[in-house]
This record gives C-alpha cells, structure tokens and sequence, in this order.
C-alpha cells in the first residue's frame, strides 16, 4: 500500500529548514501506519513508544502532576524572573564588570536571606560575607559621591536569586530537579511575554526562521 501522504512527508524530511512535525487526524484512520511505514522508508533508526500503553511512559507523565511540584517551581520562577530582570534593567544604567560583582553578591545575602528561615550561619560565612562587603564599598563607593540607580537595581538583582536558591532549598525535597527546572523556566516565559509585548519590537519573522 502507498499513499500520497508519504510523499508529502518525504518532502518535509528533505527541506534544511523543517521543524518539528505534529501529526493530527481523526482516530483510526491509519496514521500510525502512515508515520511508521515513512520512518522505515527513510531512517535507518526508529524509536517508537505508545504513552497510552508503555507503563513507564505514564508513570513520566504522572509526576509531572504533582501540585507540590508546580506550587514549587512556580513560586522559584517567579523569584528567577524578577532577579533576571532587575539584571537585564541594571546593566542599562551601570557597566558590565560592576554588575558582574554585584550579581555575585548573592553568594553572601543567600545565607542572610537563610536566617530568616531559621539557618544557622557560620562564623566563616560572616567573615567572608564581611570582605565581600568591603570589596563591594570599594568597588562601587570609592571615586563616586553616590552609588548609582543602576547598581541598586543589580543589587535587588542579587537579592532576588537569593530568594531564590532558598525557594529552591525550601522545596526541593522529594521533588523532580528537572521537572523544577522545566517549569521555572516555563514560569519565566510566559511572565515574560506581556512585557515583550509592550517594551519591544516583535519581529515574528525572525523568531520563525
């Protein structure tokens, strides 16, 4: 048996620019066959998986239905987008290398944003907290009568991943790191978008190439 659509798919394989193929059609109408039959004319490997019937596959699906898991990351995305965009603001207003020791700043506030949690800081954290202190004042203070909006901007920067990395700590345990991971950045994103929308210049053409 041949079908026509099998020539379509062809053509879809050969063009250097496709991109991810998504198949839709009604049920029982042969588009499993179509999809495998075309894997096999032109692949040499095929991996096929059925999710409705490979029980390891439901079980990938059903961790990602955790409500723990989304409250988590939602709750770490919405910490990573206001640091990333303090950054992004702050670097207008003040230079790279600045910024680049401020942002490592959140190194010594973590511990500090930590107490409120009730941790314990060690005496070496404090004094490396307090050199860091020092390097910060010479760096941003000395030859400047004030510190710039810029450089409080990043400091806010530095403060947010802090909060952050102790979101992260709080409800990490018996959680998916990767699963996190996916739905920060997914968090990020889409709290990002209306800003686009509104800050920028959307070129779509650019974004579909």
């Amino acid at each position: 048996m041949k079908r026509d659509l099998i020539n379509e798919l062809a053509a879809w394989k050969s063009n250097a620019r496709r991109k991810p193929m998504l198949l839709l059609g009604a049920r029982q109408v042969g588009k499993t066959w179509l999809l495998q039959e075309f894997a096999h004319e032109h692949y040499r490997n095929v991996v096929y998986v059925r999710f409705d019937r490979d029980e390891r596959m439901k079980e990938s699906f059903e961790k990602w239905k955790n409500p723990k898991l989304w409250k988590a990351s939602i709750c770490c995305g919405l910490a990573l987008f206001v640091a990333a965009s303090l950054q992004q603001i702050g670097l207008v207003y003040t230079d790279a290398g600045k910024a680049g020791f401020l942002t490592a700043m959140y190194i010594v506030m973590t511990p500090i944003v930590g107490l409120f949690r009730g941790n314990k800081v060690s005496r070496a954290t404090v004094f490396s907290g307090g050199i860091a202190v020092v390097g910060l004042y010479l760096l941003s203070c000395v030859g400047v009568s004030q510190i710039n909006k810029g450089d409080l901007l990043i400091m806010g920067c530095a403060l947010a991943f802090a909060v952050q990395i102790n979101c992260i700590d709080h409800f990490c345990e018996g959680l998916d790191g990767f699963r996190m991971n996916c739905i920060q950045a997914l968090t990020v994103a889409v709290i990002s978008i209306p800003f686009v929308c509104f800050t920028e210049t959307v070129d779509m053409g650019s974004l579909m190439a």
